[in-house]
C-alpha cells in the first residue's frame, strides 16, 4: 500500500513540475518588434499586442541598440544579446500577467 501511495506522489509530483519549470518563460518566437521602456527593459510585440516584458538590469538599452535572441523561448536566467555583449535576464513577464 505504501508503494502504490508513494507512486502516486512521484507521478503527481512529475505532472506539477514542469508548471515550476516554465512558469517564468515566454514564447517570443513570432515578435515582430521590441521597444526599450526605460534603460533595462525590452517589450516585445507582436504586430501591436505585447507578448513579453524582459528585465536585463546589467546592460543599457536604447532605441538603437541591436538585439539578438539565443533562443526563441526566454526564461528568467537566460541570455541576450545586446550591442553584440551578452546580457543576463533578471525576469520575464509574460504579456497576459499583470
Amino acid at each position: 500500500m505504501k508503494r502504490i501511495a508513494l507512486a502516486i506522489i512521484y507521478v503527481a509530483i512529475l505532472l506539477w513540475v514542469p508548471h515550476l519549470v516554465f512558469s517564468d518563460c515566454v514564447d517570443v518566437r513570432r515578435f515582430t518588434v521590441w521597444y526599450p521602456q526605460g534603460e533595462h527593459i525590452l517589450v516585445f510585440y507582436r504586430v501591436a499586442t505585447p507578448i513579453a516584458r524582459v528585465n536585463i538590469p546589467n546592460c543599457s538599452i536604447k532605441p538603437s541598440s541591436t538585439v539578438r535572441l539565443i533562443t526563441n523561448y526566454l526564461c528568467d536566467s537566460d541570455k541576450i544579446i545586446i550591442n553584440g555583449e551578452p546580457c543576463n535576464i533578471m525576469t520575464v513577464t509574460s504579456a497576459s500577467a499583470p
